[in-house]
């Protein structure tokens, strides 16, 4: 399991977001496509991602632990798969679906975060920040949860995002209506 801060916010003005993300990172970014297939479960949520033309992919399941200021503190486990499609139709079957999100990702690096410039379809361009957590070094002033907490703010600084402007949903929550919404634990 790994446990992450994570920040989202949507993108106004995309030649400033790259910008920014190209002062902090000095890189442009690697790009990909996404598809995640969102299914009905009875804890947080359940995702297959599929990075055509692929055919491997990730089961992820992810837990919402608390929400603060649209900063999300999660933990995912996630599982690779040698054949996203097979297993997408048996959890359909299964499970139900509750909807696909499809976008075009832009992944920077800045040593213990990632940051996604998505372009997601149907909803519109976003950042997202995620931060990993990890065990505090021996005789460390903060806990891990403390230093990712504030790596998060650190880089929403320098990507300057606003404290209202951060939205503490998923792409599927955004698009879905309420009542087909993941069950949020």
């Amino acid at each position: 399991m790994e446990r992450f801060f994570s920040l989202k916010t949507e993108v106004a003005d995309l030649s400033e977001a790259e910008g920014r993300l190209f002062e902090l990172t000095d890189s442009l970014g690697t790009e990909f496509e996404q598809i995640d297939t969102y299914f009905k479960c009875n804890f947080g949520t359940l995702k297959m991602r599929n990075m055509p033309p692929s055919p491997e992919g990730q089961l992820i399941s992810t837990h919402l632990v608390s929400s603060e200021d649209g900063k999300r503190l999660i933990e995912n486990t996630t599982t690779v798969i040698d054949d996203v499609e097979s297993l997408r139709e048996t959890l359909s079957v299964s499970l139900g679906e509750i909807g696909t999100v499809k976008k075009s990702r832009r992944v920077f690096i800045l040593r213990d975060a990632r940051i996604y410039l998505d372009d997601v379809k149907g909803i519109g361009r976003y950042l997202e920040i995620l931060v990993a957590i990890t065990p505090a070094s021996p005789g460390a002033e903060e806990t891990g949860e403390e230093l990712a907490r504030r790596r998060t703010n650190e880089i929403s600084e320098a990507m300057n995002i606003g404290k209202t402007a951060s939205i503490a949903k998923s792409y599927i929550e955004l698009m879905c209506p309420t009542d087909r919404q993941p069950q949020r634990s």
